[in-house]
């Protein structure tokens, strides 16, 4: 076993990491009644990668309960390294996973490191600015007035 990895993960809910495996089954059609078709179900450990947001919670955090975090990247230790390797080729078109959101190094201050750097922009899960909205809504919202009294 190689060891162990350090997931980061900018996502603010986190997510659930399983691998999937391909199993044909039975797909009967009128024209076709021997038809298998592949599906692809779970299989192995679940994993929970936590997200940014846990912290949030202000009864988690006054009880001890906190996660670690670096440049709004939630860490999780200790994550197997052959899950992460196989799961990562798995799910290799997952846009969090393209843009960086989600990575992992197996030196716990490198993905520190990588977290802080902000190399990687914004996840998308960002609050709201109203005065500076995102380009496909400029021009089109309005800040009300305000009412006179």
């Amino acid at each position: 076993m190689p060891g162990t990895v350090t997931v980061a993960c900018a996502l603010p809910h986190g997510f659930q990491m399983q691998l999937q495996e391909k199993v044909a089954t039975p797909s009967p059609t009128r024209e076709d009644p021997t038809r298998k078709e592949e599906i692809s179900r779970y299989v192995g450990p679940v994993v929970i990668i936590d997200g940014p947001a846990r912290n949030r919670d202000t009864r988690r955090v006054e009880a001890g309960d906190v996660i670690p975090t670096a440049g709004g990247y939630a860490l999780t230790f200790g994550v197997d390294k052959d899950l992460w390797d196989k799961w990562r080729v798995q799910m290799k078109d997952w846009e969090p996973l393209v843009k960086g959101q989600v990575f992992a190094h197996e030196r716990e201050d490198t993905a520190k490191g990588e977290a802080r750097s902000g190399k990687h922009g914004p996840s998308g899960f960002e609050p709201y600015n109203p005065s500076q909205p995102p380009a496909e809504f400029a021009g089109k919202i309005k800040t009300a007035e305000k009412q006179g009294g």
